[in-house]
């Protein structure tokens, strides 16, 4: 909005590949599907507990945009806005863009969480099911690769009306996370027996550290000849890693701060768009004078905007529905 502001600017370039993010998203989701798969769970209740987990503050999002758009403070479609509430905004191609544009990844996640579920509920033979979800994986992310080089930008953005690049992403990273799952419920048992001695202690922590450092590295430096694809084998790698907890930086990390704080991711996620359409494009737009002498004020009541909006809509929305539905049964 502000080109000429160069804390903008450089805020701007050094975060734009912040986005690959949501593939560490898609691979824990995938991995979690796995451990917490039922197979007695039919899919019509399948598919009930993963939009009641998913919808409700994507329901109360859009709700804040329709009374924006009355003040006409924001645009409001109608029938965008209804694909994005049902979850279907951005399933195998985009259906149509809601108020709140980030939330194509949960499109994508729900409705690939149930072609998953059909596979691996249909899939007797192990074998079989194991080389379905490995394609997948490669799949997903060639066809990204083949259609986008080494970016995964654009997430909207379909190609010959069939491939859309959030779905593809969704497809490949699920999978992956679903892989290292299966191998992980496998040896089980011998991973939580491993015993290294010191030397071995500091090549895994070595190993978690550049890992770590390489994914705070993508969030923080303008990186635009590095392919997108290396993003997603660091994750996993980092995943595998943490999965063991053998090294320094998976001990220290494994503390119930963390388990507090990613209790308000999703809602801070689905939530950052709407503060972002409301505050910037409407009432800073209002105030170029006083954005010019306080060029900190936007960004930092922003991201305060942004976390408070998303703790509310957690204790208001998120976990009443949850509790609500979970008394239900």
């Amino acid at each position: 909005m502000f080109p000429d502001i160069q804390l903008y600017e450089s805020l701007y370039k050094n975060f734009m590949y912040a986005n690959n993010g949501v593939e560490g998203f898609f691979i824990i989701s995938g991995f979690l599907f796995v451990l917490t798969f039922k197979s007695e769970q039919s899919l019509y209740d399948f598919i009930k507990s993963k939009y009641i987990r998913l919808a409700p503050v994507i329901i109360a999002g859009t709700f804040i945009c329709a009374v924006a758009a009355v003040y006409k403070m924001i645009e409001f479609k109608i029938i965008p806005n209804i694909l994005t509430m049902l979850l279907l905004n951005n399933f195998i191609i985009r259906w149509g863009t809601g108020c709140i544009g980030s939330v194509w990844y949960v499109s994508a996640l729900f409705t690939c969480f149930i072609i998953f579920y059909l596979i691996k509920k249909r899939t007797i033979n192990k074998d079989k099911y194991i080389k379905i979800i490995f394609w997948s994986f490669v799949g997903g992310y060639a066809l990204i690769e083949i259609l986008k080089g080494r970016s995964f930008a654009n997430p909207g953005r379909t190609y010959f009306f069939i491939f859309n690049i959030g779905f593809l992403r969704a497809v490949g990273g699920i999978a992956l996370g679903m892989l290292i799952a299966e191998y992980y419920k496998k040896y089980k048992d011998k991973i939580e027996n491993l015993n290294f001695n010191k030397m071995q202690y500091l090549y895994i922590s070595a190993g978690e550290f550049i890992l770590l450092s390489a994914l705070i590295w993508w969030s923080f430096v303008e990186h635009k000849k590095v392919n997108n694809i290396l993003y997603v084998f660091i994750f996993a790698g980092l995943l595998i890693f943490f999965i063991l907890r053998k090294g320094l930086f998976s001990k220290l990390l494994n503390n119930n701060i963390w388990v507090f704080a990613a209790k308000y991711s999703y809602s801070i996620f689905v939530t950052h768009t709407l503060i972002y359409k409301l505050f910037s494009y409407y009432f800073w737009a209002n105030y170029s004078d006083t954005v010019h002498k306080y060029i900190w004020l936007p960004v930092l009541s922003n991201l305060l905007l942004v976390i408070l909006l998303g703790i509310l809509m957690y204790h208001l929305v998120e976990q009443p529905v949850i509790n609500y539905f979970k008394k239900k049964k």
